[in-house]
């Protein structure tokens, strides 16, 4: 995720910081995008995110990816 414009409380930042620390070794990078958008859009209920998903298929592979907005900030 990126920050851009947002700005976040004690309570997000903490918990931001921990997704983006432990999620990786949880989840894996390759596949993890999926459950650390699920996790990162239940931090960020109050702010009404938007979960996002893209997928392609380009000389036979297929390529998905999941990433939460808030407010169009990725």
């Amino acid at each position: 995720y990126e920050s851009g414009t947002l700005l976040f409380d004690a309570r997000e930042k903490r918990l931001l910081r921990a997704v983006r620390r432990v999620a990786p070794r949880v989840y894996g990078t390759e596949r993890g995008c999926l459950r650390r958008s699920l996790v990162l859009g239940r931090i960020l209920r109050r702010r009404h995110p938007v979960m996002r998903l893209g997928a392609k298929q380009a000389a036979g592979h297929f390529a998905a990816h999941a990433w939460v907005e808030v407010d169009g900030v990725r």
